[in-house]
């Protein structure tokens, strides 16, 4: 990301690389999440960094520190879909399980207000913060997938 703005920061036209400087700074709370559920982040070095980053989205400072980590991974499905998020940062990212396809996260809460369907937190009562999911029917994904593009937003079917 500091390359991209750096590039951008050099460009009479800018356009183009403050778009990869954004694509960037959208893939960054996802690289995180993987970084700690590999093992590459200490619990504060995760939180700081989360902190960190969503500041740098809203354009703030850093944020106070908390004690807490904000999601605890145990699921392939969600590993499956941070994976998927990853590497596409701006679709809403849907795994197969099963006769669905499920979303998590932000997804999740997008997927319930744009479809009207049911958003549920699968967090432990222990969790710091909330993991929301939902699912789709696999019968039904064409018909949502369709108005989701109408509404404006990409989707990717993992």
């Amino acid at each position: 990301m500091l390359a991209a703005l750096t590039l951008a920061n050099r460009l009479e036209e800018k356009t183009e690389a403050l778009a990869e400087a954004s694509g960037r700074l959208d893939a960054l709370p996802i690289t995180l999440r993987l970084a700690k559920r590999l093992g590459f982040l200490s619990n504060p070095g995760y939180e700081s960094l989360t902190e960190t980053a969503r500041a740098a989205r809203a354009g703030a400072g850093p944020p106070p520190r908390k004690g807490a980590v904000r999601y605890t991974i145990r699921s392939p499905h969600i590993e499956r879909y941070l994976a998927a998020k990853l590497a596409h940062p701006t679709a809403l990212v849907l795994i197969e399980a099963g006769a669905f396809c499920q979303a998590f996260f932000e997804d999740a809460q997008l997927l319930g207000r744009d479809l009207g369907i049911a958003v549920r937190d699968l967090a432990a009562d222990s969790e710091p913060e909330k993991i929301f999911a939902c699912a789709l029917p696999k019968a039904k994904l064409e018909s949502y997938v369709e108005a989701l593009g109408r509404a404006g937003r990409g989707v990717h079917v993992e």
